[in-house]
Order: C-alpha cells, then structure tokens, then sequence
C-alpha cells in the first residue's frame, strides 16, 4: 500500500513539474486588450478571444493588437517577440509536442526580435524574410506602400529582400529599408525558375536611427511605460469587475451595454461583409429583463466601423 502511494505522489510531482516548466511560445507581459484568433475546432469558424498573461499559445492562428495594446511573446527560452500596437502577427503552427514553432509572418505593424542566441525560427513578411541572429532587431512592415524595414537596436544582422540574393549588414545603431511597389493593386514580383519570387523594388542606402527610433524602441522606457501600465490596471480592478454584473447573455453584456452582429456573413470571412446584400450590422441593448431588446440595423457606411465577424460588446453609442 505504502508503494503504489509512494508511486502516486510521485506521478503527481511529475506532472507539476512537467506543467510549471513548460517550454515554447507563451505570453510574458501584455497591455491593453491583446486578442489572439484561432480556428474554432475543425470548422471553417475564426474566433477571437483576449490573450492573459502565462497563457500557453498552441496550433495556428493569428494575433492582433490595437492602437492602445501591445503583448510580449516568449518564442522559446532566450527569445522574445515584442508584438507592437496595429499590429498582426500569423503562426501557420506551434506544435503541441513542444510549444515551438518554425516561422512567424507579419503581416503588418512592428516586431521587435530579442534573442540571447542563435535560432532556426523565421520571421517572414510580404517583402522580406530571416532568421535573425543573437541580438536586438526591429522589423516594420507596411503593406500598403509596399515597405519593409530593418532597425538594429543590438547585434548585426544581413538584410536582403525575400528570396533576393544580396545583402547588407546592418549593425547596432542602423537601419535599412525595402521599398517594393505594386501592380494592379498586388504586390509586384519577378518569376524565377521553379517558381521563386523575388519582389520587385529597391534598397535604401544603410542609415543612422534617428532620435525617434531611439526613443520609441527603447527597452528601458518600455519598461517604465509597462510599470505604469500595471499601476494603471490595479486603479482599474474595481471598475473592470463589473463584467460580474453581466445578466444578458450570448454573449455576456451589463444593464445597458449594446450588441453589435453581423447576420448573414459568409463563413471564413475575417470582416463583416456588408458590401455584401444580405448582411446587416444590427445593434441591440441589454435591458433590465437580461434580453437584448431594440433591435436596429446600421447602414453599411455606419456598420463597417463597429462590425466584426463576431460579436461586439460595448458601452452603446447614443
């Protein structure tokens, strides 16, 4: 008797250890209201929940940030994603077995890389890819223009365009950039044999960062800022337990919060597609009776901004 419980505490001990040490992509600090989207089971279904601190991040998805949050990512020990406002970050897989994953593609906004030693990880966009060395590296991508840019805060990186075959090294203190173009609202590339593109464009002459880069990727001022933050949520407990107060449901809201649905969207779509007949933004308040009452439908100029593939709840706007 004394063996098989001597075996089961020690079983127990295992799987604690195995749970406290574990390893691969996980949240380290977050601000703001982070949100990660992932495929609901195996359907065809995206949804977006809120990111936590700790939080364990498996499979595939994407995450976002908006103008007012940023997260901290732990790729692996020794590396760090620094994921910044407006911006969006896709793993096509982080592994169950292991929490690691092969490559991270931003597809716009800002990153900042932070590794204490070499990695077989990718960093991906449109216009560029690397596996960034030891060191401290800022990537900004802008599709719009198209733009790529490579800021070394730390260490010395080679730049070179996706799949282009020159490069530039790139040493604390500097940046360098890839300006692409576009045609017929695509990005632009050049075909090469078994189907390699190169995209078409130029690279800028390598330069100092300005006082601004300095400032605004600065590791010790996101620090004091992070600080700050953290003092700003404690003032903030008392007002963010109100959500305890929810008393609609599907999804949760409180005595006069409003509900914004898109109906009728097609599935898989990332947005609410009301260039589309069928779909309607429709907005709806919690009443007393916990019943989302007073149904109204936006126009689409009016709906586009608030309506999302899922469920919207906030303060109401009349």
């Amino acid at each position: 008797m004394k063996s098989l419980l001597l075996i089961f505490l020690l079983a127990c001990n295992s799987v604690v250890s195995a749970a406290s040490g574990a390893k691969g992509v996980s949240v380290l600090e977050l601000k703001g209201r982070p949100l990660i989207e992932k495929r609901k089971d195996e359907s065809s279904i995206f949804s977006k929940t809120q990111l936590r601190k700790k939080e364990l991040i498996r499979g595939s998805g994407s995450i976002h940030t908006d103008a007012k949050s940023e997260i901290l990512l732990q790729l692996e020990p020794g590396i760090e994603l620094k994921v910044y406002p407006d911006t969006e970050v896709t793993f096509p897989l982080i592994r169950w077995e292991d929490g690691r994953s092969d490559e991270f593609i931003l597809k716009h906004g800002k990153v900042r890389w932070q590794s204490q030693g070499k990695s077989q990880i990718m960093l991906k966009s449109d216009l560029f890819e690397s596996t960034l060395p030891e060191g401290i590296f800022v990537v900004i991508y802008e599709p719009a223009a198209p733009r790529v840019q490579l800021l070394a805060l730390k260490g010395e990186a080679e730049f070179q365009e996706k799949n282009g075959e020159e490069s530039v090294k790139v040493s604390a203190g500097k940046k360098v950039e890839f300006l692409g173009h576009r045609e017929d609202g695509e990005i632009a590339y050049d075909v090469l044999l078994q189907g390699r593109k190169i995209p078409k464009g130029k690279k800028s002459a390598i330069e100092d960062l300005s006082k601004e880069d300095k400032q605004l990727f600065s590791i010790e001022a996101e620090k004091k800022s992070l600080e700050a933050s953290k003092k700003k949520s404690k003032t903030n407990e008392g007002k963010n337990s109100a959500r305890k107060n929810e008393i609609c449901k599907r999804p949760g809201g409180t005595f006069n919060e409003c509900r914004w649905v898109c109906e009728n969207n097609p599935k898989d779509q990332r947005r609410c597609r009301l260039d589309l007949s069928k779909v309607r933004c429709v907005r709806s308040r919690c009443n007393a009776n916990g019943e989302w009452a007073e149904s109204y439908e936006l126009t689409p100029a009016a709906g586009t901004s608030i309506c999302k593939p899922y469920p919207v709840v906030q303060a109401c706007d009349y």
